[in-house]
């Protein structure tokens, strides 16, 4: 099998090449890469899932919103800073970044009208509720999401890099305005200053949970 690669269908992530898969060749390729389509709604929670751009995400919960939490299975490739200043999500670098710049290539991957605003719950670690509640389609995930995600048995691997939570460690109504939570290298969690500048970036995002995804066959 012959695959014709063009300006128009790959594009160049850090050091990763990415290749726009067309509709006629996703179907000839799902006996050989063993993969088949069922709707995301259906897919277990840690279930793995590709898409049309070859990105896997991992399943992280059903919501009663009839929509779907993923979580990108690998990190970013470049390592970014929170932000400058402040550790609040809303208004962020980060922010700007996932939902400016990084969402074309979600959009690309699910369909533009695929992808749901997410409410984003700023209370710090110690219970400040200084930041409120932000909306958005691309978000870090937070400190509950991630021990949910723990709960189910996900993340107990190693990461390469340590990444980013959108929740903020205290607020200038407590501690201080600047640290910020992060997953580490081993799992555990921990806080550090938001201009730092070499942490990972692992996008979270919220699908129509009545989209058809290519998930891999189970052996």
């Amino acid at each position: 099998m012959n695959l014709n690669i063009s300006k128009e269908n790959v594009k160049i992530e850090g050091n990763t090449i990415v290749i726009k898969i067309t509709d006629e060749l996703k179907e000839s390729l799902k006996g050989i890469l063993n993969t088949s389509e069922k709707l995301l709604k259906d897919c277990k929670i840690g279930e793995v899932v590709t898409d049309n751009i070859g990105v896997k995400w991992i399943v992280i919960r059903h919501d009663e919103d009839e929509t779907t939490k993923l979580w990108r299975k690998e990190l970013l490739p470049e390592t970014r800073r929170f932000d400058k200043e402040s550790n609040n999500f809303y208004g962020s670098e980060i922010q700007k970044f996932l939902n400016a710049e990084y969402i074309k290539y979600v959009e690309e991957g699910f369909g533009k009208e695929n992808l749901c605003i997410q409410e984003v719950d700023l209370t710090s670690l110690d219970g400040l509720t200084t930041y409120g509640v932000c909306k958005c389609p691309i978000r870090l995930g937070g400190i509950d999401d991630y021990r949910a995600a723990r709960r189910q048995g996900l993340y107990r691997e190693k990461n390469n890099n340590p990444f980013w939570l959108d929740t903020p460690d205290s607020t200038n109504e407590g501690h201080n305005a600047s640290n910020v939570q992060f997953v580490c290298c081993n799992g555990c969690v921990g806080c550090g200053g938001c201009g730092w500048a070499d942490f990972s970036v692992r996008p979270f995002i919220s699908l129509k949970s009545d989209i058809f995804v290519s998930v891999e066959n189970e052996n």
